[in-house]
C-alpha cells in the first residue's frame, strides 16, 4: 500500500494530509508551513470579527475537508455553504483537525492549502467552500424571485427554493436526478423565524441568502456522479 503523509503546522494550528490510512493509525505530520508559505487570506472578508473567531477544540481528530470546514464554521457559529463532487472513487484523504483555538481565516487558508482540490471565499456575508475547477453549473440557475415569510429553519426555506420551477427545469436539463438525503433535526423547540426575499440571482445566492438570514446555518451541495447515475443532494 502506498502512504502518503503532508503536514502542515500554521501557528498554534496543526492539520495533516493523510492517503490511504484509517484514522487509527495515522502518523505525525513529516512536513511543515509556516508564516509566508501559508495561503493568504480570502480577500472578500465581510467581518474582519467573524473571520477572527477563534475555533476551540484540542481533540485530534482525523476528518474530510468537507468535514473540517463544517465543524470549523459551526463552532464559530459562522453561516456557510459548501460544494461536494463525488464520483464512484472513495474519498481517502483525511486532515488531522486540532484547531487549538486558532483564528477561523487561518484554520480555512490551512485547510485549502492541504487539500487544494477547494478553495474558500466569502459570498453574500456567508463562507462557501467551492471546488477549484469551478461551481456546478446548477447553483448557476437564475431565478426571476424567491420570497418566504416567516419560516422557522433553514430546511423550509429550502424546500420552497427546490420546488421552483427555474431549478425544476434546470435539473431535467442537466439530467441530474434527486438523491437520498439523511438528515438529522438538530433545531430547537420554538427557533426563530426569518424571511428570505431575493430578486434575481442564482441558485448558489439564495442558498447563501438563507444561512444568511438564518444566522448559523451551513448548507451542503453534493453532486454525484457514478456507474452512469447522475444525482444531487441539496440540504441544510
Amino acid at each position: 500500500m502506498k502512504v502518503l503523509i503532508v503536514g502542515i503546522l500554521l501557528g498554534s494550528l496543526m492539520i495533516s494530509t493523510v492517503l490511504g490510512l484509517p484514522r487509527e493509525t495515522a502518523g505525525i505530520p513529516q512536513q511543515s508551513l509556516t508564516g509566508s508559505d501559508a495561503a493568504p487570506p480570502s480577500q472578500e472578508d465581510p467581518s474582519e470579527d467573524t473571520l477572527q473567531r477563534k475555533v476551540p477544540g484540542d481533540e485530534l481528530e482525523f476528518l474530510r475537508t468537507t468535514d473540517v470546514f463544517y465543524a470549523s464554521l459551526g463552532r464559530t457559529r459562522v453561516p456557510g455553504g459548501m460544494v461536494r463532487l463525488v464520483d464512484c472513487e472513495e474519498d481517502t484523504l483525511l486532515q488531522s483537525w486540532k484547531p487549538l483555538g486558532s483564528p477561523l481565516s487561518r484554520v480555512l487558508d490551512t485547510m485549502v492549502v492541504t487539500d487544494p482540490r477547494y478553495i474558500w471565499k466569502v459570498q453574500d456575508g456567508v463562507v462557501n467552500l467551492l471546488p477549484a475547477t469551478g461551481e456546478p453549473a446548477l447553483l448557476k440557475t437564475r431565478l426571476n424571485e424567491f420570497h418566504v415569510e416567516d419560516v422557522s429553519s433553514a430546511r423550509q426555506a429550502l424546500s420552497w427554493l427546490l420546488a421552483l420551477p427555474e431549478v425544476k427545469k434546470r435539473m431535467r436539463d442537466l439530467h441530474l436526478k434527486p438523491g437520498i438525503a439523511i438528515i438529522v433535526d438538530g433545531s430547537g423547540l420554538n427557533p426563530p423565524k426569518f424571511s428570505v426575499k431575493q430578486k434575481g440571482g442564482t441558485l448558489h445566492q439564495a442558498l447563501n441568502a438563507i444561512a444568511f438570514a438564518q444566522g448559523n446555518a451551513i448548507w451542503e451541495y453534493i453532486e454525484i456522479h457514478c456507474n452512469g447515475s447522475n444525482e444531487v443532494i441539496i440540504r441544510f
